[in-house]
């Protein structure tokens, strides 16, 4: 078989490349279609990636897009109690859910990421974005936590600003919000099992009841 030059892509330049595309579409949506898709080389990725998370940001207020963020805001209200369960605090952080696009796309401004391009990620339950907050600023953005697949809560990646790594004080949290989240998945587990349990025990007293009521 004969060699091929092709790149081998790090997991972390494929994830920019499909946020670039993601950002690129919405950016589209609101009209600027100036943008075009163009081939990229991996080591221009992050680059590309950045500039469009620029536009992105910038084009976040205008009419057109503000009625495409309304449609994706009823879906990510429908989903919203189900993530929101697993929001947690402590004395000093919190880490919560948000409910809006809005909320999405202020974070990717503060923080300068491109979270607020995950929208429709969240809004059709592909993903789910936490925010962390030190609880002495709740309204300044931290450290923003994507959770791929909410029943097995695997984390996919945590940003703080510019797409830093958290802080260990931060990590520190994490990791007793996720031994928490555990607790609360062993014990709905317990809680689907019992009630698997009640199901069948009701099923199998009505077969007796049939049965008797046919010996009659």
């Amino acid at each position: 078989m004969a060699e091929n030059n092709y790149p081998i892509l790090e997991s972390e330049e494929i994830r920019n490349l499909t946020d670039y595309i993601r950002m690129l579409n919405d950016v589209h949506l609101a009209g600027r279609t100036e943008y075009k898709f163009r081939m990229i080389e991996p080591k221009n990725i992050q680059k590309v990636h950045d500039e469009i998370v620029q536009v992105y940001n910038e084009t976040r207020n205008q009419a057109e897009y503000a009625r495409h963020q309304a449609q994706i805001d009823n879906y990510i209200n429908k989903i919203y109690p189900k993530l929101a369960k697993y929001d947690f605090e402590d004395e000093n952080m919190i880490v919560y859910a948000p409910k809006s696009v809005t909320e999405l796309d202020t974070e990717g401004m503060n923080m300068h990421h491109c979270v607020g391009g995950y929208k429709w990620e969240v809004a059709n339950g592909n993903t789910c974005i936490y925010f962390l907050r030190k609880k002495e600023n709740p309204t300044s953005s931290y450290v923003t936590i994507e959770i791929k697949d909410v029943e097995s809560f695997h984390m996919v990646q945590k940003r703080a600003k510019y797409n830093n790594a958290p802080e260990e004080y931060a990590n520190t949290f994490i990791d007793k919000w996720f031994a928490h989240v555990k607790e609360l998945k062993e014990k709905e587990k317990e809680e689907k099992l019992k009630k698997l349990e009640e199901a069948k025990k009701a099923k199998e007293a009505d077969a007796e009841k049939a049965d008797d009521i046919e010996v009659i």
